[in-house]
């Protein structure tokens, strides 16, 4: 997806972050990405920790998720995306359509597919009014639904409505 991309013109650089699970395929897109051309905008960053995982995440236009794991539950790193106000784009399986709200604060693709998830990263990035819009959608979201303040007034709700 990132080669395509980065194949229709931009700028756009690509940090791939997270650990590997399958060392072989790591390579092989590594690989592919030098074949590209594009190494210099298409980085393997691995995991990130702490402020440097931060920083990286802020600094995103846009947080890429395409699993294809049916049974994603509520995946931290699409609610740490919202919290800085990056849209994110992601398949929609599992509870993930449950977070993400298609054209609200990201993109759902049906299947995780190579050309799906370039048409919805496209349509995040290049216009930014859209880009601007998901963004603001994407940190409401947070605030609403998953903040500290927002899991204080949920719990305050059903502790009221045990004590009737």
């Amino acid at each position: 997806m990132a080669i395509d991309v980065c194949r229709r013109g931009g700028n756009q650089v690509f940090s791939l972050v997270g650990p590997s699970a399958d060392e072989g395929l790591t390579a092989t897109l590594r690989g592919r990405v030098a074949q590209s051309g594009f190494s210099e905008r298409i980085v393997f960053r691995g995991p990130l920790f702490g402020l440097e995982k931060w920083q990286v995440l802020a600094s995103a236009e846009v947080l890429v998720f395409p699993t294809r794991y049916r049974f994603e539950a509520q995946p931290l790193t699409i609610i740490e995306a919202f919290s800085v106000g990056v849209p994110v784009v992601a398949s929609d399986v599992g509870a993930i359509g449950e977070l993400v709200d298609d054209g609200v604060n990201g993109r759902l693709v049906g299947a995780a597919t190579v050309e799906s998830v370039t048409q919805a990263v496209l349509s995040v990035i290049q216009e930014r009014a859209t880009s601007d819009r998901l963004a603001e959608g994407a940190r409401r979201t947070f605030d609403q639904e998953h903040s500290r303040d927002s899991f204080r007034a949920n719990w305050a709700r059903v502790i009221a409505g045990m004590r009737k």
